[in-house]
């Protein structure tokens, strides 16, 4: 198993990226990132090109659309490498009509998989690299000026929201602040409250803070590379701990230190840090996300977690 870059051949110095999103791909100028490394078992037919900052996601074909998007192992992530001079052609092994193909030579140019079979379009750039190794721990700095660490229990926020349960509002409310433009409060996040159904994570909040890919029913360890995938990258991620959604606590995880392979060895903004007898403190906790789960009772495991990026 080697790492590669796959630059276009339409020129502009762009390589195949995840998105900040982190479910499609695009064409992005060439920066040394995990983001834009890909790991194949060879340059060879019926093989997966698998993303080295997503691990367990592949290039896929979404047939209904045929967009290059990235996603577990299926039938639409596996390829042929096709010679084409000195380039390849990434031929789809689940219909050969289909080549991955440049939808231009801007950055930020969309990747799809058309029948067009010539053309500079189509040709790839595929390099051995050596593997970006993240550091063995990183904390995201928080901006100052701003809290990213609220407490659920904070007065003004109970009293808003009308109630306590607000673990997943207030991680919002951190968010918001970290990815800013300015300081925002429990009421610019209440756009995204339903005191019946509570959050839905797809609303768009005031400021740049958005949420991008879901990832469940994950092994513990491919839950912590994930995030600590985005955290080397100055992304903090929502983790959300417990068995389902009707028994579960969130929390903003933003660091990890150690040999980042255990839930202690990872950090997190805790809105239920203080507890009820906080009410007029508007700080949550730092903890680690073990302590998170043990002190919200949640600790039978990560059960769903969300990316998050800037809109800036």
């Amino acid at each position: 198993m080697a790492y590669y870059t796959i630059k276009s051949r339409l020129g502009n110095n762009l390589y195949l990226s995840v998105d900040a999103g982190r479910t499609s791909v695009s064409l992005k100028t060439g920066v040394a990132s995990a983001n834009q490394q890909w790991r194949c078992s060879g340059l060879q037919d019926n093989v997966e090109i698998y993303s080295g900052s997503l691990g367990i996601y592949a290039i896929n074909a979404k047939t209904n659309t045929w967009i290059c998007d990235v996603t577990k192992s299926n039938p639409d992530t596996f390829v042929n490498f096709i010679p084409y001079g000195k380039y390849y052609m990434i031929q789809l092994a689940s219909d050969t009509n289909r080549y991955l193909t440049a939808g231009g030579s801007s950055n930020g140019a969309k990747v799809s998989w058309t029948k067009t079979s010539s053309g500079d379009s189509v040709c790839w750039d595929v390099q051995e690299t050596e593997l970006i190794v993240p550091p063995r721990s990183h904390t995201i700095q928080m901006p100052s000026g701003r809290n990213c660490n609220w407490n659920q229990y904070y007065s003004p926020i109970v009293s808003a929201l009308k109630s306590e349960k607000g673990c997943t509002i207030v991680t919002a409310l951190d968010l918001m602040n970290f990815y800013g433009p300015k300081s925002y409060t429990i009421d610019d996040a209440v756009v995204g409250w339903d005191p019946n159904k509570g959050i839905t994570w797809g609303t768009a909040w005031p400021g740049n803070f958005r949420v991008g890919a879901k990832f469940e029913g994950l092994a513990k360890p491919e839950f912590l590379a994930l995030i600590r995938s985005e955290i080397s990258q100055g992304r903090p991620v929502i983790v959300n701990v417990g068995t389902d959604n009707s028994h579960s606590h969130t929390v903003m995880c933003y660091g990890y230190t150690n040999l980042n392979s255990d839930y202690s060895d990872f950090l997190v903004m805790d809105p239920a840090g203080t507890g009820s007898s906080g009410a007029n403190n508007p700080n949550g906790q730092m903890r680690t996300l073990w302590q998170a789960m043990d002190y919200s009772h949640r600790t039978d495991g990560i059960w769903s977690m969300f990316f998050t990026y800037s809109k800036a």
